[in-house]
C-alpha cells in the first residue's frame, strides 16, 4: 500500500527543513554570523578565512534551505489536491488531519465527534479510496 507512505512524505520533508534550521541557526550562533543572507557580501576579519568559509556554508545553507521549503510546498500542495479529489467527505476530512495536519487518531476522533476505532475504519477506507483513484489518475507514479 504506497498511498501511506506518499501521504506521510510531507511530514517527513518538513522534518529536514526544520532540522535545517536548526542547523543554521547552530551556525549563525557559534560563528556570531547575524544574518547572512545571499544579499549581503562576506568581507574578511581579522578571524580570517574561517569565519569567511563559515558565512559561505552559512548563505549555502540558506540557498538550501529555500529550495526545500519550496520543495515542501508544491508537494503539500499536490497532496491536498489528491486528497481533495476524493468523493467521500469523511475520507477527506480523516486524510487531511492526518496526513496534512499530522493529528493523531484520538485528535481527530474529538475532532469531529467519532469513536477512535471508527476514525481508524475511515482511515483504512480512504487509503484504499486514495489508491484506486490515483492509481487510476496517475499511473502511480507519486
Amino acid at each position: 500500500m504506497w498511498a501511506k507512505k506518499y501521504l506521510q512524505e510531507i511530514q517527513r520533508m518538513e522534518e529536514q527543513i526544520n532540522q535545517r534550521l536548526e542547523e543554521l541557526s547552530s551556525l549563525k550562533e557559534l560563528y556570531g554570523l547575524k544574518g547572512c543572507g545571499l544579499s549581503e557580501r562576506v568581507q574578511t576579519s581579522q578571524r580570517g578565512d574561517g569565519l569567511e568559509n563559515e558565512a559561505i556554508k552559512c548563505v549555502e545553507l540558506e540557498r538550501q534551505i529555500r529550495e526545500q521549503i519550496q520543495e515542501f510546498t508544491n508537494k503539500k500542495n499536490i497532496i491536498i489536491s489528491r486528497i481533495q479529489a476524493l468523493t467521500d467527505i469523511r475520507c477527506i476530512q480523516v486524510l487531511y488531519r492526518r496526513y496534512v495536519r499530522y493529528m493523531s487518531f484520538e485528535s481527530i476522533a474529538v475532532e469531529l465527534n467519532y469513536s477512535y476505532d471508527h476514525v481508524t475504519r475511515i482511515h483504512k477506507k480512504a487509503l484504499v479510496d486514495f489508491e484506486t483513484c490515483h492509481t487510476m489518475s496517475v499511473g502511480n507514479v507519486v
